[in-house]
């Protein structure tokens, strides 16, 4: 195992620094007039926030500062783990780079070998375009067995660099009308870059001067001042001007199909070693504060461990008999969790089809029910049973609702005559395809269907049409994948895994939320918070959202939102006076400590006859720590002679920092879908500190096996389904708010129960 943690070490036994009390404007003032000489902080002494002065050389106290204080090397770890950034960040700027934020320090680089497209583009225009690598350190510092550990996280990125003046870009022909631009103000802080800021979109340009539209409001700007937008579209846009339509296009395909080299494990730490390399060379720090750049931390650093947690196990009854590693396989040999109680055995099933597909939905769906027992593997036929037989049912019903075109109005024509009907729909089967994929979300028919039908409290699948078409050996996987999804749409629950055994009760809650805004800028922007619940074997219990509310308020919308649900769960699952209840919550973002503080006074009101433990979890999916393993050779990648996952850790993999952080791999090679996908970093896992059940290496275990409980697919989940669900929950909702007549309250009329969002 090796990490991108590269460790610190301080040569000193103890430093100076100067104390001052806080104020916003005085840390400003020293910053602005003694920054070449000292560094300065806000920090905690004694509970009182102060400005700290660190000297970076000569060693007196010009800043007329009133305290002097003596800090010892194993004292103020956080402090410590500041100063070292700092001084990174310096030594940075020493070298002409400079970061447009101060953490984490982020910069591309400017060698022609590290710009993968310097040779294909004209030479003039080489420092001001170019897909670049890009360099991002961060300290950090970790208390395995409560001794602090420093070290800086080193990572490495390709990123679109476009620094061309609009003026420039008229001069070649390139328009600019209708394309969002920028301009760069220089930072407060003079460690720092030149800010970008987003201005708003080209509406008309009048000789040297552009007419540029924010919402409602319109400015006008010098063209030699602004640049287009650095995204994706505009390189390309740019490329195919300087190079040709067909070259500008061959050069974006050569970059997505080498993408892999770029990505891949092993090629991102092979870079990480040589920057590291670099800063081992260095000594950095004051004369008395010194520090010196080690070594990656790897598995021959006895306070970091790998523990290779065991392969989930899926239960398929409800005496905890039938069980297996493989849910598929489960599935297969014994049938579905809920199969002796689940109804209706004989689905309902609407189908919103296009006329001329007719044939070729009707064949797919023969194929949906009866199945594929013809296309097999060197593991038996992936999809021989079908959904009937597979998840137990008697029977399929279908009921077969024709449009005339792929108009947004026939499809809705169809849908009211399909709920007309007066029969009661178990679900609804919508086929699309391509072309409707990329309409508009107001006229667009599958989130039309998706509006109406759960209005009704009908779930929906959406298939393409292209999807249908596919070959046999290709479509076996993706029928099993719907089927399942499909399932648990209905009400079905395909397999649970063991349940906790503690003599506590235990509820694992997921925190999420949607931004609603109405364009690109922060107006008008409101917040809906999402939740989701389970119960500790994995059953997923209800799903709820609080009302949209505005930022400042969203703390007040979030606690109404769990005062309903947790009453409701109370008297759902008759909790007993005295009993020990265990709440462990899963958020995408840390926790504040006024919403600890608020969630634990509000179980308080509603649950003082229980006694309640809680732990409060960030989860992060994009993290900047990652650990390899250089051992693992990856697995066969389609379509490439390349290995992907190649050094990537397997899944399963964790390591505990410390008693509050937790690295887990819960994606491993066989899930990543190409080589070109590159590695798939580890979660991090983050315990706050207010939390009362402090038992890590549980939670970590617990949130392995909800990685494994996503019916969408037979895949993993990219996360814990408690964060996952709440994910997919968002997407959709912003998505079908654009929808005449949707109301996102039905899902706390209709859906709470249901995994309709799959």
């Amino acid at each position: 195992m090796h990490t991108n943690f590269l460790e610190v070490i301080l040569e000193c036994d103890e430093f100076k620094v100067y104390i001052e009390s806080y104020s916003d404007d005085r840390i400003n003032e020293f910053r602005e007039a003694y920054n070449d000489a000292y560094a300065f902080f806000r920090y905690r002494f004694d509970g009182e926030a102060c400005i700290v002065a660190f000297p970076l050389s000569i060693d007196h106290n010009p800043c007329g500062f009133s305290t002097v204080k003596i800090i010892k090397a194993t004292d103020m770890p956080l402090l410590i783990s500041k100063i070292i950034h700092e001084l990174l960040i310096r030594q940075i700027v020493k070298l002409g780079r400079y970061s447009a934020k101060y953490r984490p320090i982020s910069f591309l680089s400017e060698r022609s070998e590290d710009n993968i497209i310097a040779d294909a583009i004209p030479e003039k225009y080489r420092s001001y375009l170019g897909y670049k690598r890009g360099y991002e350190f961060e300290s950090r510092v970790f208390y395995p067995n409560q001794k602090p550990i420093f070290g800086v996280i080193i990572n490495t990125f390709f990123r679109w660099d476009i620094k061309i003046s609009c003026e420039e870009l008229l001069k070649i022909g390139f328009d600019i009308v209708g394309k969002y631009v920028v301009c760069y103000e220089d930072s407060k802080n003079k460690l720092l870059g030149s800010r970008k800021v987003l201005l708003g979109y080209v509406e008309s340009i009048d000789n040297q001067f552009v007419n540029i539209r924010k919402d409602t409001e319109v400015s006008t700007v010098e063209l030699s001042k602004i640049y287009i937008e650095n995204n994706y579209s505009n390189c390309a846009a740019l490329l195919s001007k300087l190079l040709g339509t067909q070259n500008g296009f061959n050069l974006i395909q050569q970059i997505k199909q080498s993408s892999g080299n770029r990505k891949s494990a092993d090629a991102q730490f092979q870079a990480i070693e040589t920057i590291g390399s670099w800063l081992q060379k260095m000594l950095l720090g004051n004369g008395q504060f010194k520090i010196k750049f080690t070594s990656f931390v790897d598995s021959s650093n006895v306070r970091w461990r790998t523990n290779s947690l065991e392969n989930t196990t899926f239960i398929f009854d409800l005496h905890d008999s039938k069980k297996d590693t493989v849910p598929s396989r489960g599935l297969r040999n014994f049938g579905p969790y809920d199969t002796t109680f689940f109804t209706p055995k004989t689905p309902n099933c609407a189908v919103i089809c296009n006329r001329t597909a007719r044939g070729t939905v009707t064949e797919f769906l023969n194929k949906l029910q009866m199945g594929l027992p013809s296309v097999t593997t060197q593991y038996g036929a992936p999809y021989g049973q079908g959904f009937v037989k597979k998840y137990g049912l008697s029977d399929l019903k279908w009921t077969i609702f024709e449009v005339d075109s792929d108009s947004f109005s026939e499809y809705e024509k169809a849908i009211k005559t399909c709920l007309a009907s007066g029969d009661t729909w178990n679900l609804a089967i919508i086929q699309v395809n391509d072309k409707q994929r990329d309409m508009p979300n107001n006229i667009n028919p599958y989130y039309l269907a998706k509006a109406k039908f759960m209005a009704n409290n009908i779930p929906v699948q959406e298939i393409r049409l292209e999807t249908m078409k596919k070959p046999d050996s290709a479509l076996v996987y993706i029928l099993d994948n719907i089927a399942l999804a499909c399932y648990a749409k209905i009400g079905g629950t395909p397999w649970v895994i063991p349940s906790n055994k503690s003599i506590d009760r235990e509820l694992i809650i997921g925190l999420g939320s949607a931004i609603i805004k109405k364009g690109r800028f922060k107006f008008d922007r409101r917040i809906v918070g999402i939740t989701t619940v389970f119960n500790s074997d994995g059953r997923y219990i209800m799903s709820n959202k609080s009302a949209e509310s505005d930022f400042s308020e969203y703390l007040y919308a979030l606690l109404d939102n769990l005062r309903g649900l947790f009453k409701e769960i109370i008297k759902e699952q008759g909790w007993n006076k005295g009993e020990n209840i265990r709440l462990v919550f899963h958020c995408f973002k840390p926790f504040r400590f006024v919403e600890i503080n608020a969630i634990k006074q509000l179980m308080a009101d509603i649950g003082k006859e229980y006694n309640i433990l809680f732990a409060f979890l960030h989860i992060s999916s994009y993290q900047p720590l990652f650990a390899i393993e250089k051992s693992e050779n990856g697995v066969s990648s389609y379509g490439s002679t390349n290995r992907k996952g190649k050094w990537m850790l397997p899944r399963g993999t964790g390591i505990k920092l410390d008693d509050y952080n937790y690295l887990l791999q819960i994606t491993g090679a066989t899930d990543i879908r190409t080589y070109n996908h590159g590695m798939a970093r580890p979660i991090m896992m983050k315990l706050n500190r207010d939390s009362t059940f402090k038992d890590l290496d549980y939670i970590a275990r617990q949130i392995y096996n909800f990685s494994s409980l996503s019916y969408r697919s037979f895949s993993h989940a990219p996360l814990p389904v408690t964060i996952w669900y709440s994910q997919l929950i968002a997407q959709l909702l912003g998505n079908m708010r654009d929808v005449q007549g949707w109301d996102s309250d039905v899902l706390i009329r209709n859906l709470r129960y249901s995994r309709w969002f799959l």
